[in-house]
């Protein structure tokens, strides 16, 4: 995470910390506060609800981020210390905060918070930290995109019929052609570019489907979509014929983008 941001700040204004105590002993009275604080969580409950409400309560008017990795995956369903609103994946994250990052520098405070006045006019353009999962979600995924999927044809394969109809829309409306894996005469001329397949829930039978995507469309180019995109699942689904693994709840520009990318090598 460090390395991501390093180039953005000036090294000055790049800070880290263990705890939230040991941050606040970086600024003293008198230091301008951070204006972006990332959070890099590695297990459940790192952190007690009195240090993450000292945290808000320190910097109320800063951008704050935790970055969770896979050990923290059912925080969302079964704590609720950290507000939706700052909560991503490791996988994530890197698109959250290079928009932090952007945000921040469009505001003129790259590296700290010159006053309240600055600091409030930043605060407007981000979710409240009571925002539900669906404000959260549409905030980080909905939007227009500029990239067109005009002529590419592409397949969805999905055993959750709602996400199959949101991704095949998705496609439709970029101006792209959704084909229908049950009509045989698809596999037969090749007309597939790009087949999305839905990975969830990994197991053999969703394995095996794959596997006959694959020998069906051998030259599809197939993206695999699950919720929690860990390395070692990302390295078995490469094995199993994927060639590219994406998270489920990355923004939807990103799959237009990766369509759209792939179509191009097809």
């Amino acid at each position: 995470m460090v390395s991501l941001i390093r180039g953005s700040i000036e090294y000055q204004r790049l800070e880290e910390a263990a705890t939230v105590h040991a941050a606040q002993q970086l600024y003293p009275p008198g230091r301008e506060p951070p204006a972006l604080v990332i959070v890099c969580q590695s297990w459940s409950d790192q952190f007690s609800a009195a240090e993450i409400h000292t945290l808000l309560a320190w910097l109320p008017f800063a951008r704050l981020i935790c970055c969770y990795g896979p050990w923290c995956d059912s925080d969302g369903r079964t704590r609720d210390l950290w507000p939706l609103a700052v909560r991503v994946s490791a996988a994530d994250a890197e698109h959250v905060v290079a928009d932090a990052l952007r945000e921040l520098q469009m505001g003129g405070i790259a590296g700290s918070v010159p006053n309240t006045a600055a600091a409030a006019g930043n605060v407007s353009r981000r979710l409240p930290l009571t925002a539900s999962r669906s404000e959260v979600y549409e905030a980080r995924h909905a939007g227009k995109f500029s990239t067109s999927l005009k002529g590419l044809t592409v397949a969805v394969s999905s055993a959750d019929r709602s996400w199959k109809q949101m991704i095949e829309h998705l496609v439709l409306g970029q101006k792209g052609v959704v084909v229908d894996l049950d009509d045989p005469e698809h596999a037969r001329s090749g007309a597939v570019q790009v087949l999305l397949w839905d990975a969830d829930p990994v197991g053999p039978e969703r394995r095996d489907v794959l596997v006959r995507c694959r020998k069906t469309l051998p030259t599809a180019r197939i993206v695999a979509y699950v919720g929690f995109p860990r390395a070692d699942l990302a390295e078995e689904l490469h094995r199993w014929g994927a060639t590219r693994v994406c998270s489920k709840v990355a923004p939807l520009g990103d799959l237009v983008e990766v369509v759209a990318e792939l179509g191009r090598q097809s």
